[in-house]
């Protein structure tokens, strides 16, 4: 119960949105490849961890 409630919630889905975009951005400036785009890298991660 407590799990539907916490993912059902507007936080969380900015919190995981915010955490793939510095995920994005980290792997941006690390590999300089064009693939690493931060969106993109936050967009996938999102629906990875909804899955």
């Amino acid at each position: 119960m407590v799990n539907q409630l916490v993912l059902n919630t507007a936080t969380i889905g900015l919190v995981i949105s915010i955490i793939g975009f510095e995920i994005g951005v980290f792997l941006r400036d690390r590999y300089k490849w064009p693939i690493f785009n931060p969106l993109l890298v936050a967009i996938i991660f999102v629906i990875i961890v909804l899955n």
